[in-house]
């Protein structure tokens, strides 16, 4: 399956994209400051009640690192910011690539041709991305679904109503 292949083309854009855009380029919750000032308290008392152990240093990374955005959130305001509607069945694609990436998307049952459409549907978001990157605002061809119909590219792809 692709979609581990496809998702690292699409994080890349994303990664691009928030280098060269003002909006919110550390991909953090909060202001890095504020955040500092209100997690002291918690280091402390995470250094405190881990003291002697070998996970003090780790925990203390795990509590900073609370305030970055998920993969899946990055992506929302990712798409948010290039001003591009994801559908019902884009959204399952982006899940199943995590589940792809991870290890768990079938399991013991394999459906080729669901994994298929998923990949194809993936493939449509990138171009989209693309395409809204270089601003086009025409049509597009989209191949996950069946009949492969034009498109406007405001029109998330795989659902059935072009």
């Amino acid at each position: 399956m692709d979609l581990p292949i496809l998702s690292a083309a699409l994080e890349n854009l994303k990664r691009k994209w928030y280098e060269e855009v003002a909006l919110n380029p550390e991909t953090v919750l909060m202001d890095k400051k504020d955040f500092s000032k209100r997690i002291k308290q918690i280091k402390a008392l995470v250094e405190t009640q881990f003291a002697g152990t070998e996970y003090v240093e780790r925990m203390k990374r795990s509590v900073e690192g609370m305030n970055r955005m998920s993969v899946s959130e990055q992506l929302t305001h990712f798409f948010e910011g290039i001003d591009m509607v994801i559908g019902k069945k884009e959204k399952k694609a982006l899940q199943a690539r995590n589940f792809s990436a991870h290890g768990s998307f079938t399991g013991d049952n394999i459906d080729y041709e669901e994994q298929f459409m998923i990949s194809q549907v993936y493939q449509c978001i990138l171009v989209r991305v693309i395409l809204k990157l270089l601003k086009y605002d025409g049509n597009y061809i989209d191949y996950g679904t069946i009949g492969y119909p034009e498109k406007n590219i405001n029109c998330p792809s795989g659902n059935e109503n072009p």
